[in-house]
């Protein structure tokens, strides 16, 4: 098995095949780490005799479908930026006569008006009026890469071997300094049959991966730039505005090295007897990773006037790396035979897992030299810290399937699982499915059709699949959450003239922590028409995930530490997916046109169905609530007169008091009708505020075509979804509206005016 971030080192060209296994009776035999489906990728073996060699390549431009648009007139900019604080107590922003006409000059006559000169208030400091969209002095359109493979393979009576060497460069879209991402790899597949009855191989996949960007290099930044800013000073140097000090900062103020290898190397052995109607299969995978990732912050040069050019920023260096091993080993048995007219396959296995990640770092200031930037060369304060982190999955499985007739199918699952994860008394687990399933197109009274209807089948299975992953508010892992933590570190306080060493207190921990139960019922049916020219499947299920892992019942204030994650609450999800694939070819020009579309649509909604938090308090999980569920106040227009303004009080609404409410204010529905707009906390006093959208994506798409003809093949692969609601949070959108020193984008210029 293998985390999602390791499929950025898999080569797609050694990819065979991919297949996902989503209903829980089918996904029940791989373990703890399946609870919510499986991807299985089979890589390339050897498959034709003699020995082959193939080279292809790849080169790529991207470019974004979708970029918003910024002001770039400085004139307009200027006075809509001055316009969004006229109403603040602060009023900050109030720009003199004689800015407004250089502004109009530079905005009726771009060309023939300077964009920095010599403030006139003051001669020793520079000054600008830029008339541009910034973001595209940094950010490039196209984006390029290029992809490199080659590969030997074939077999013999005994062997079969797949060797393959990849290179992949892909330039990021920052223009003015190095931005890139490098992978390198390599893979070597044997395998050898000694003996009729037995035969071992390994799979191992050497890579390395590049990232380089640089130190200072922060997306939010690129996108909040005036338009009245600068890039140089007519003296070369860097202007004193946002966009000067982002260009030094981008092309001198340090880089990042992160540098990831990674050797996994799987070895498998299978044994055959009484005539392959027993099969020992067994594997041992290893995987050894380690990681040098380093960044420095060297001092760069602002022009701030004539013949005034200062050294600012700092410098400082900083390394860290980490060590991963992982190992898993499974061996399983599977009998299969055939008795007439009924067909028996049962297996029986065993996995065992363990990961353990090592990880330090090491900071310090105060770097000599700029041009060799090392903490080697540095003479200011260490600052080191270490993490070391493990987790191990034990657990045996059988599966066992029972086929009459080619036509009745009857299928039951089981795993007992444990992990390291939880205590001891509750470690381990038992997760139970069983499928069934019938070839309807192979009953004796659909011969009449079975030229039009090739497959019909339906289909049903319940399964429960056990969850132990964890993961904190940030997103990242926890392993060990029932284990009270206490993290040393040193006081920002003098004591007797020194900053003593404090141990933070424990976080509670509850003793109501273990599994999560994913429980699903799955209904489908396959249907193929014109030898599965036409095909189509349909699947509706209902998901149930029990005791899910999360912060439980909101606890007083006074208590003085953050509730603890526990198995608190339970999730409904249903859905459904529809599939439609059409398949065909016909004869072009003496050649066979060949020809593949496939449709997807999908659609699921979930909903809480059970959590302790009997006030229905919205800022936690409530029974009935639906996931991505948008609470705010409904929209009413604005206010056109001062009487409306005083006939409906949104006092409440304003952050300290600060704004005053005039004409070309929002006005919103007042639900409650008690003249004060206002938002309540619980959903049975919810005020003002309601439900006015939801977040979750629905109506999932997929459509792919593909032909090919005479060696020449086409592929279009398109996906998105048709329903998502969406409510920004970022200041960047919002712009002058929440922060008057962001923004600038041309959809902030459709406010009121009287």
């Amino acid at each position: 098995p293998a985390d999602t971030w390791e499929l950025n080192r898999l080569t797609p060209e050694d990819v065979s095949d991919i297949s996902v296994l989503k209903d829980a009776s089918s996904a029940a035999i791989y373990g703890a780490r399946a609870a919510f489906g499986v991807v299985l990728i089979t890589t390339k073996s050897g498959t034709r005799e003699g020995l082959h060699v193939s080279y292809n390549n790849n080169m790529s431009w991207s470019k974004p479908t979708l970029l918003p648009n910024k002001i770039s007139d400085p004139y307009i900019y200027n006075r809509v930026l001055e316009t969004s604080t006229d109403n603040t107590p602060w009023d900050n922003i109030n720009f003199s006569d004689d800015t407004y006409a250089w502004a109009k000059e530079r905005s009726d006559n771009p060309e023939g008006t300077v964009g920095v000169r010599v403030n006139p208030n003051d001669p020793t400091s520079w000054e600008y009026m830029g008339n541009r969209d910034w973001t595209y002095y940094f950010l490039d359109d196209y984006t390029y890469s290029q992809k490199h493979h080659i590969q030997i393979d074939g077999k013999t009576n005994k062997t079969r071997y797949y060797l393959s060497g990849s290179y992949d460069n892909e330039n990021g879209a920052l223009k003015i300094a190095d931005d890139l991402f490098k992978r390198y790899s390599i893979r070597s597949k044997v395998d050898f049959t000694p003996f009729k009855w037995l035969t071992v191989g390994n799979n191992t996949l050497m890579t390395m991966t590049e990232r380089r960007e640089p130190s200072y290099l922060d997306i939010w930044d690129l996108y909040n730039l005036a338009p009245t800013s600068y890039d140089k000073n007519p003296d070369g140097s860097w202007a004193n505005t946002g966009v000067g000090q982002e260009a030094a900062r981008l092309l001198d103020g340090g880089d990042v090295d992160n540098r990831y290898n990674s050797t996994q190397s799987t070895f498998t052995a299978e044994a055959r007897f009484f005539d392959g109607a027993l099969k020992v299969n067994s594997d041992y995978t290893i995987r050894k990773g380690n990681s040098n990732y380093s960044y420095y912050y060297s001092k760069y040069k602002i022009g701030y006037g004539p013949e005034d050019v200062r050294e600012i920023g700092s410098n400082s260096a900083y390394r860290s790396a980490t060590f991963d091993t992982y190992n898993v080993f499974n061996i399983y048995s599977t009998f299969s035979k055939t008795f007439n007219k009924h067909q028996v396959t049962a297996l029986v296995g065993f996995n065992q897992e363990n990961n353990r990640s090592e990880w330090f770092n090491a900071q310090r200031d105060g770097v000599i030299s700029g041009s060799l930037p090392t903490i080697a060369l540095a003479t200011g304060e260490d600052y080191v810290d270490e993490r070391i982190t493990d987790w191990a999955i034990r657990g045996t499985f059988f599966r066992l399937n029972y086929i009459f007739n080619e036509r009745y199918i009857v299928e039951f699952n089981g795993r007992y699982d444990g992990t390291s994860k939880f205590p001891s008394e509750t470690r381990f687990g038992f997760f139970p499915s069983t499928s069934a399933a019938w070839r309807i197109d192979r009953e004796n009274f659909m011969r009449p059709i079975e030229h039009i209807v090739s497959t019909f089948k339906v289909r049903g299975s319940y399964g429960s699949l056990g969850n132990q992953n964890v993961y904190d508010d940030n997103g990242n892992p926890v392993y060990y959450g029932y284990i009270p933590t206490m993290n040393p570190s040193q006081a920002e306080y003098l004591v007797d003239g020194e900053l003593p060493q404090r141990v933070s207190p424990p976080q509670l921990v509850s003793d109501n922590y273990s599994w999560e139960t994913v429980s699903t019922v799955n209904f489908g049916a396959d249907v193929g028409l014109f030898k599965d020219k036409l095909f189509a499947a349909f699947d509706i299920y209902q998901r149930n995930t029990k005791n899910m892992l999360t912060i439980g019942r909101d606890l007083p204030d006074v208590l003085g530490a953050a509730e603890p994650k526990e198995n608190a609450a339970d999730l409904q999800t249903n859905g459904w997916e529809l599939s439609l694939t059409y398949k065909n070819n016909f004869n072009l020009a003496g050649k066979s046109f060949n020809f593949n579309t496939r449709f997807i649509l999908s659609d699921s909604r979930s909903w809480i169905t059970d959590f302790d938090n009997p006030n229905k308090n919205l800022s936690q999980y409530y029974i009935g609530q639906e996931f991505g569920e948008l609470w705010g106040l409904e929209s009413d227009g604005f206010y056109k007169t001062v009487e409306e303004t005083q006939a409906l009080d949104e006092t409440q609404l304003i952050p300290w008091g600060a704004l005053s409410i005039v004409p070309g204010w929002p006005k919103y529905v007042d639900q409650d009708g008690n003249g004060i707009i206002e938002k309540g906390y619980t959903v049975d006093d919810p005020k003002d505020a309601q439900i006015i959208g939801n977040t979750s994506p629905r109506f999932r798409y997929g459509l792919n075509l593909s032909f090919d003809w005479n060696g020449f093949d086409v592929r279009t692969f398109v996906q998105g979804i048709a329903k998502k609601d969406y409510y920004p949070r970022h200041y960047l959108y919002w712009g002058f509206y929440q922060q008057p020193y962001a923004g600038g984008y041309e959809h902030l210029m459709d406010f009121y005016r009287p």
